[in-house]
């Protein structure tokens, strides 16, 4: 079963010996006095450390690792159990040998920036070796299957938008009063490890660090405000599924009003959900985001990487979207593809995340090393959970690639396309 490498922190190497990966890490190293040079920035370790996470959980492949403290831990995992690679954009050697290999046997390599968002992807251009797919594609465009598909993904979106909330609704109604979040006798116990407080200084700087929700309204209108969200939800994606068009360009405009509409109420059920965890006052992208936003961010990074390769190797030609429009150096076809898949891998780990009081702390403007590896590990986990898919189970990151071929497939005139559609 391929697995998903996720690397992240400072002074790890990437390469290979024979048919494995190496993931080589050197200890930071004690001067005369006993202090550790560069301990500063090198996270905590993991439990199995270096730091490779490889989901879904099970017994890591046996490793080296030398006696000397001071001499590097080392992790090999065979080729043949890898599917995607995943490097941050600082911190990590990589050799052009395992990029090779990697490219040889169908491995995608992701590159990831500090804020999550992917700025490159290596993979072999003789995997995607067909022009079929693209040119029905773009003939797509100015037809009806280009309003069908625009029409598919904001409907799939906005289903499985409501679907979560309706999901963290449920288990907030279940949950204990003290569960629930904390009240004005309740001091949270969030605080130490996510806000700061006048005894114990934070790593977050007061910009970006969150702040908790002043105690609001009693759980049962929290949860009347997020039934009453995945209400108006399940009402949009009715309307989208009403909008007709004879091309993508006739039908774009209407949904993406829709779409943007159901985002508000979205977000609104979200921050809902979030109250007595951490302040969140909407989705933001840049600026002064917040820890929420960062996490969502880097999530949707991992989930970018993956639907990047995925759709190449389908065939697709990533840069000709139906519902996002075209820019120079816009992904517009991975944007499409995410957008049903956003709610059902990222948000729900997020908010699992959060609402299970995880730390987040910063690193200047980003995440710091230890948080996206938590993080990143969340992430992972959440796309090798088996689903309910087309009358069976599929791991997600496998549904990704179902999606991937199944919209090829349409656009060939092959079959129907139908958004992925979680289960709750």
């Amino acid at each position: 079963m391929a697995r998903t490498v996720l690397v992240e922190g400072y002074g790890v190497s990437v390469g290979k010996r024979s048919e494995r990966l190496v993931v080589r890490r050197r200890p930071p190293r004690e001067d005369a006095t006993g202090n550790t040079e560069g301990a500063a920035n090198v996270p905590p370790p993991l439990a199995s450390p270096p730091t490779a996470s490889l989901l879904p959980a099970s017994p890591l492949p046996a490793a080296r690792r030398t006696p000397a403290t001071t001499r590097p831990t080392e992790e090999e995992i065979p080729f043949f159990q890898i599917g995607e690679i995943v490097l941050p954009a600082r911190g990590v050697s990589v050799s052009v040998e395992m990029l090779a290999e990697a490219a040889e046997r169908g491995i995608s390599v992701s590159f990831l920036a500090s804020s999550g968002k992917p700025y490159a992807l290596l993979t072999s251009p003789m995997l995607t070796a067909t022009v079929s797919t693209r040119r029905e594609q773009l003939r797509a465009l100015d037809d009806a299957r280009g309003a069908e598909v625009c029409r598919r993904i904001v409907a799939g979106k906005i289903r499985n938008q409501a679907g979560l909330l309706t999901y963290f609704a449920r288990s907030l109604a279940e949950a204990p009063a003290d569960a629930q979040g904390p009240t004005s006798s309740q001091p949270s116990s969030l605080t130490d490890v996510q806000g700061p407080t006048s005894s114990q200084p934070s790593l977050l700087t007061d910009a970006q660090g969150p702040t908790f929700s002043q105690p609001g309204a009693p759980a049962t209108t929290r949860l009347d405000r997020i039934h009453r969200a995945a209400a108006s939800l399940r009402e949009a994606r009715r309307e989208a599924m009403r909008v007709q068009g004879a091309s993508a360009a006739a039908v774009r405009d209407t949904l993406m009003g829709l779409e943007g509409a159901a985002a508000r109420v979205y977000w609104e059920g979200v921050a809902a959900l979030c109250e007595g965890h951490i302040r969140f006052e909407g989705r933001r992208r840049e600026g002064d985001i917040g820890p929420l936003n960062a996490l969502l961010n880097y999530g949707y990074g991992i989930l970018y990487a993956r639907v990047w390769a995925v759709a190449l190797h389908a065939g697709l030609d990533l840069f000709a979207g139906f519902l996002h429009t075209d820019r120079p150096g816009k992904p517009s076809l991975v944007l499409d593809l995410v957008e049903e898949l956003r709610a059902p891998i990222v948000d729900r780990a997020v908010l699992a995340y959060v609402r299970l009081g995880r730390r987040v702390r910063f690193d200047g403007n980003w995440l710091d090393d230890a948080t996206r590896r938590a993080l990143g590990a969340v992430v992972l986990e959440r796309l090798e959970t088996p689903v309910p898919y087309a009358g069976r189970k599929l791991r997600l990151s496998s549904v990704i690639q179902a999606q991937a071929r199944s919209l090829a497939m349409f656009l060939r005139r092959e079959s129907r396309y139908r958004p992925f559609t979680m289960y709750w």
